[in-house]
């Protein structure tokens, strides 16, 4: 039971009353500022990783959705392509949602990757 705990409390950042311990490393392992400081910044490392990722795919999802926009806008006057137009906003509309999901998730990271940098400032 006690060791559940401890790992729900490193996955979700529960506190378990013991001073500066980073979210990957047990609190009843005992290691120095070093050790500490290599793995907040492995972590940080990995967080970026996930950002640069998430932003590449949210680009795509905008570029797409230009795109389509584009093609709704020359085709909505066009005879008989209105139907078609509206399908291209729907669909542009679809992945502007998808780009829109993807910052949250970015943005998320971000208070993740400051709340780790700033834990690993404070070491001694």
């Amino acid at each position: 039971m006690k060791k559940i705990f401890i790992i729900l409390s490193m996955v979700f950042g529960v506190s378990l009353g013991f001073s500066v311990v980073p979210p990957l490393i047990s609190p009843q392992t005992r290691i120095d500022g070093k050790e500490q400081r290599e793995d907040l910044n492995r972590h940080i490392e990995q967080t970026d990783q996930q950002i640069q990722e998430l932003q590449n795919m949210k680009i795509g999802y905008e570029g797409k959705a230009t795109r389509l926009e584009n093609q709704a806008q020359r085709l909505q006057f066009m005879n008989k392509e209105l139907s078609t137009s509206q399908k291209l906003w729907r669909l542009a509309e679809s992945n502007r949602e998808a780009a829109q999901k993807i910052q949250e998730e970015i943005d998320k990271l971000h208070a993740e990757r400051s709340r780790l940098v700033n834990q690993r400032d404070s070491l001694p």
